[in-house]
């Protein structure tokens, strides 16, 4: 994985014509944000680049992981419809931005066709389930498009966690969507906010049921997330409130214990399905 990173790493420092175009748009911190995300789905998806030729991220964002996957060789495809909370990365007009090898796409993952579309061997998200509308019918495109060998992989929050890690907030139990009572209009009434659907393992293991997949869950998850907030400086500033939280529980040694939570009760978590 170290090797993996310092291509990522190699890749960024060779892509600052790009990177200079997108920060002139969106500015520094904005693409700086991108650029730690990427790496962090780096050592997400990583281990199943090995064999893998064709690649559909949903949710791309600016699109710097996926350019970084096209960089190594792969075919690549990039959805970003621009919806709920990401409306501003839409002004980017990528033609002019580099990363040829990406083939970008506006649609929807809903919109996905078997016909015209894949199949592909990787299929993957990073934080993004937890903004379509219906992760089950999202999950259900992605199937439809997936090869009969190939797998998907999925990072977003677990909401049968009561926590909202967007907003640094705690939901109401088992009910994450009446929270709306004892948080500000500032949160409610955002974009952001609205765009959230409450996704939880339950409605996972549910859907893979149904659509006739395997499914698998990363364990350890939480006790990552907590080191991560304790070490990765960019996280930390994105989450500054329970990143003091998350530097005080490492500092006392608790991730031990919370690494021992099932992977199904703990948030994030990382899941991959297969046929």
């Amino acid at each position: 994985m170290e090797d993996l990173l310092e291509r990522f790493d190699a890749f960024i420092g060779a892509s600052r014509t790009e990177l200079a175009l997108l920060e002139g748009v969106l500015g520094a911190a904005q693409v700086e944000t991108a650029i730690g995300e990427a790496r962090h789905g780096t050592t997400i998806i990583g281990k199943y680049l090995e064999g893998t030729k064709t690649v559909l991220e949903v949710g791309a964002g600016l699109g710097v992981l996926s350019g970084f996957v096209a960089s190594l060789g792969h075919s690549v495809m990039a959805l970003e419809p621009g919806g709920l909370g990401f409306e501003h990365r839409r002004e980017l007009d990528r033609g002019e931005g580099g990363w040829e090898a990406v083939t970008f796409r506006t649609s929807g993952v809903e919109d996905l066709d078997a016909g015209t579309d894949g199949p592909f061997d990787l299929i993957y998200s990073i934080n993004v389930l937890e903004h379509v509308q219906d992760p089950t019918v999202a999950l259900s495109s992605m199937a439809n498009v997936l090869a009969p060998n190939g797998r998907m992989v999925h990072e977003c929050p677990n909401y049968a966690v009561p926590f909202e890690p967007h907003f640094g907030r705690p939901l109401v139990p088992f009910a994450p969507a009446r929270s709306t009572v004892m948080l500000s209009s500032s949160i409610t009434d955002s974009s952001l906010w609205k765009s959230l659907n409450f996704i939880t393992a339950s409605q996972v293991l549910a859907t893979a049921a149904e659509l006739d997949l395997e499914v698998s869950f990363e364990p350890s998850l939480l006790a990552r997330s907590i080191e991560r907030l304790h070490h990765d400086e960019v996280f930390r500033s994105r989450h500054e409130q329970i990143g003091k939280i998350a530097s005080a529980l490492t500092s006392i040694g608790i991730t031990r214990a919370v690494s021992k939570l099932p992977a199904t009760w703990s948030t994030p978590m990382i899941f991959e399905l297969r046929r």
